[in-house]
């Protein structure tokens, strides 16, 4: 998992990164003031597991 702050425009955006980049991306977004932290961490690693390069940010 690697994480990286994203910051541009007086805006910063924190993301989580799971598995391989050469992997398809599940790019995960919670609308509203949701956080990423509502998407479960088990989630976003069995996706990976399963070939997906998943993103969560928030």
């Amino acid at each position: 998992m690697s994480r990286r702050i994203i910051r541009g425009n007086d805006v910063a955006i924190a993301t989580r990164a799971f598995d391989d980049w050469a992997h398809p991306t599940a790019l995960l977004i919670m609308r509203g003031h949701g956080t990423m932290l509502w998407w479960p961490e088990r989630f976003c690693r069995r996706a990976s597991e399963h070939g997906r390069f998943v993103i969560r940010y928030g």
